[in-house]
């Protein structure tokens, strides 16, 4: 578990240190596990943890009104995108397995196709993980790490992801890009909650207007969000790039699964919808741990579009 921090009003270099070197360590785990097996949950766990302390990262790097945004090395980047590479395949290959469950001669090629561009993006990542991402890394972050972190800021932070979203959810409709791009500063949000503890949480109000999303509310679109993203990959992947070199038959099973996907992202994101339809503008996250208290702040300004742009979530 990630230290809290006690009650200040402001964490020093210490704390950011420890917070930061947690989540290094757990990537650092779920790396050697996915080195030795490549199973899906070391893989999908790797990540998490690698999200976190992004997000963690770009929060601490808000400085008053300066923004100077502390970033992990470029290989421990790369290794990310390898990461999500292979999870993405490793989705689809169980999506391949449900849709035609049962027709285990109709699945067999497009199972096979998948798992050799499995298998070419493993021995990538065994190559990247080979020159240590992580500890070159943490040493990097480490040397640019703020001395202290305000609350002050922090709450400039929640509300600037919080202008992000209201000027996302003002438009009329939404496309897949723009729940992509909520999602992510939403992810964020939640990454972050709780990092300052209930009494001074206290201290920042709502004004009693704004509709609100609680933490369990927030968790729970995420998971959605996620779903549809899963969904919008899962199509991409069988797109023509991927097909070329598959026979008729093949591609004929692939349209099949196609519409199977189509459909179901359809239905989860019509509940996304319905869900964000009913947060109006004005619009506010309240950040709720089982024990604590965030009330949301008035909106300061908003993030820079490109703090969420690196790298897909």
């Amino acid at each position: 578990m990630v230290p809290e921090p006690e009650i200040s009003n402001r964490m020093e270099r210490s704390e950011l240190h420890s917070i930061a070197g947690e989540h290094y360590g757990m990537m650092k785990e779920y790396a050697r596990d996915s080195f030795n097996g490549f199973d899906h949950y070391s893989i999908h766990q790797f990540r998490v943890e690698y999200k976190k302390l992004r997000a963690f990262l770009r929060m601490i790097s808000e400085d008053n009104n300066h923004y100077h945004l502390i970033q992990m090395s470029k290989d421990l980047k790369h290794t990310y995108k390898i990461t999500g590479t292979i999870r993405d395949l490793q989705l689809l290959s169980t999506d391949v397995l449900q849709l035609l469950n049962g027709h285990k001669a109709r699945t067999n090629s497009c199972l096979k196709a998948i798992r050799r561009k499995i298998q070419r993006q493993q021995r990538k990542l065994k190559d990247m993980l080979a020159g240590k991402p992580i500890k070159k890394s943490r040493k990097k972050t480490d040397r640019i790490l703020p001395d202290t972190f305000s609350f002050q800021n922090y709450i400039r932070y929640i509300a600037g992801c919080q202008n992000s979203t209201k000027s996302i959810l003002i438009r009329s409709d939404f496309n897949d890009e723009d729940l992509h791009a909520l999602r992510k500063i939403l992810k964020d949000l939640f990454n972050n909650s709780g990092l300052f503890t209930n009494e001074k949480n206290e201290q920042t109000q709502n004004n009693g207007n704004d509709a609100v999303m609680t933490n369990p509310m927030l968790e729970k679109l995420l998971v959605e969000l996620g779903i549809i993203q899963d969904q919008c990959t899962s199509l991409a992947l069988l797109g023509k790039p991927f097909l070329h070199k598959w026979s008729k038959k093949n591609r004929k099973q692939a349209a099949e699964m196609k519409h199977v996907i189509v459909q179901r992202k359809k239905r989860v994101r019509q509940t996304v919808l319905e869900k964000l339809s009913s947060f109006n503008e004005p619009f506010s996250v309240r950040l709720l741990n089982e024990n604590d208290q965030l009330h949301d702040s008035p909106v300061v300004r908003e993030l820079p579009h490109d703090r969420f742009s690196d790298v897909n979530i």
